[in-house]
């Protein structure tokens, strides 16, 4: 993993577990996805449920751009979202969170990331999916990815 895609993924669980403070509809956004214990990884058949996790499931790598952008990577985060039975209130609940969190279309602000990176766009990538049934272990996912444009100096 580069040094770029590690300070995005502790951005990243820092808003969804809202240890980054966020104001108004991100912030109530915050107390849906910090209510879901969340991850870096693929679920693992015998967790908790509800969990949600992410990954990084696509992407280019880092190629450099203008001297005043620095080197640039595209990215592909998934998110999974996890719960027992087929409460729809918990996985519209969890999509709109989500959006209002990482899409910058409906008022997600940039994130931070540690160090001397940027992330200039974040945008859902594709809409959730789900829920959609697991019977290995008696439960149900829902699914989005979201894209980032991340930069670092040369």
């Amino acid at each position: 993993m580069s040094a770029i895609a590690g300070a995005l993924n502790i951005a990243i669980l820092a808003r969804l577990r809202g240890t980054e403070v966020l104001t108004g509809d991100q912030l109530t956004a915050q107390g849906v996805t910090n209510a879901v214990p969340w991850r870096l990884g693929t679920m693992r058949k015998n967790g908790a449920l509800p969990a949600g996790t992410f990954y990084e499931d696509a992407g280019i790598d880092a190629f450099p751009a203008a001297p005043d952008v620095g080197i640039l990577q595209y990215s592909i985060r998934r998110f999974e979202f996890w719960k027992a039975g087929t409460d729809d209130t918990f996985f519209s609940g969890m999509q709109n969170a989500l959006e209002l969190l990482f899409d910058e279309r409906r008022g997600a602000p940039a994130l931070t990331l540690t160090g001397d990176g940027k992330v200039y766009e974040s945008a859902l990538f594709v809409g959730m999916q789900g829920p959609i049934p697991d019977d290995d272990i008696n439960a149900n996912v829902g699914l989005m990815s979201f894209r980032f444009v991340e930069a670092r100096p040369y």
